[in-house]
């Protein structure tokens, strides 16, 4: 992922300063900077979904907050950030879907897609 967030990094600038009115740059920043905390984290697929239900359920009843140092909360937290930026990374994508719809087909997008 360090790769890949490298990559990322490098076309961030170019890509905000192109972006349409309509879509928020804070969203794309914190995409970027969710991956990063997550790679920080030592994000690695879905760790904490594979540990044992109480385990997940103490860990879960435990946090009080972001940025715990326990070493449960951080398998927590990093799939905490990469959900984030997926999550942000969608509805980036349904916007700019809706904003090449309505740039291509001249009219208002339909509010879901068939």
């Amino acid at each position: 992922m360090k790769s890949r967030l490298k990559q990322f990094k490098k076309r961030l600038t170019p890509l905000v300063q192109m972006l349409p009115e309509v879509i928020d740059r804070s969203w794309l920043v914190s995409t970027y900077l969710s991956l990063k905390k997550a790679n920080g984290l030592n994000y690695k697929e879905d760790t904490f979904s594979r540990l044992p239900k109480g385990q997940q359920d103490a860990i879960a009843l435990g946090i009080k907050s972001l940025g715990s140092s326990k070493t449960g909360n951080r398998e927590w937290e990093s799939g905490y950030y990469f959900n984030n930026a997926m999550f942000r990374m969608v509805a980036l994508a349904e916007i700019a879907l809706k904003v090449l719809f309505e740039k291509k087909a001249k009219m208002k997008p339909p509010p879901s897609y068939p």
